[in-house]
């Protein structure tokens, strides 16, 4: 049995917080994945901190992620706080020289790409991710890397509709004729990746969007990316 060493955190005094004012754990997030608009939110590294012990570093802005060993158990304790106790988590800055020193150790992987994979198994897609609720209405602020999307063909639907409206995820549901899981599986991993705001209702599409259109889109798409 494979135990998990907890990697007690160390806040770095030089890697002041430039912002006080109180934030939860995934605005906190979003706002360092988005921080090319907001200069004085900038955040090059950061730690995942749950209850004082580090789950994973984050290299913001070279979008690379180190998971602590065995990953497996630090990312399913990351996606039971996420969706049961979010309060529990923290970012916390951390300097440039202790992410790279935690390298050595530690192989990096692509951020936004993990950070989708765990949004997706967020209570299994069963209830909206903290803070989202079943009333929130979701649009991309841009296309995903789509390396997210090449097991989940459906979620490629649900990105041609979200790019050009903001929905709730049962608006999304009705359009394509998904299940609820699957779509609030999508949304809850869009938001925590920083790829989807939340934007005011808009009224429901009443006819889904062609099929052949977005197959054929899909098609092209998959074409690229296996070349």
């Amino acid at each position: 049995m494979t135990c998990f060493h907890q990697i007690p955190f160390t806040p770095d005094p030089g890697a002041a917080e430039p912002v006080s004012a109180p934030l939860g754990f995934v605005h906190r997030l979003r706002q360092r994945l988005a921080a090319e608009k907001v200069p004085q939110l900038h955040l090059h590294c950061a730690a995942v901190v749950l209850d004082e012990n580090a789950l994973c570093w984050l290299n913001i802005k070279q979008n690379l992620v180190l998971v602590a060993e065995p990953a497996s158990i630090a990312l399913k304790q990351l996606e039971l706080a996420l969706g049961t106790k979010p309060g529990r988590l923290s970012l916390e800055p951390l300097a440039r020289d202790a992410f790279d020193m935690q390298s050595r150790h530690t192989r990096a992987t692509p951020m936004r790409p993990l950070l989708w994979q765990t949004g997706l198994n967020v209570l299994d897609g069963s209830a909206p991710m903290p803070p989202l609720s079943a009333d929130s209405c979701l649009q991309l602020r841009r296309w995903p890397d789509f390396r997210v999307l090449t097991r989940r063909h459906d979620d490629f639907r649900i990105c041609a509709l979200l790019i050009r409206r903001g929905l709730t995820v049962q608006d999304a549901c009705d359009a394509l004729n998904l299940p609820q899981n699957q779509v609030q599986a999508f949304f809850n991993a869009a938001y925590l990746s920083g790829y989807a705001l939340p934007v005011l209702a808009t009224d429901v599409p009443t006819i889904p969007p062609k099929a052949g259109r977005l197959a054929t889109r899909w098609r092209d798409v998959r074409s690229r990316w296996s070349q």
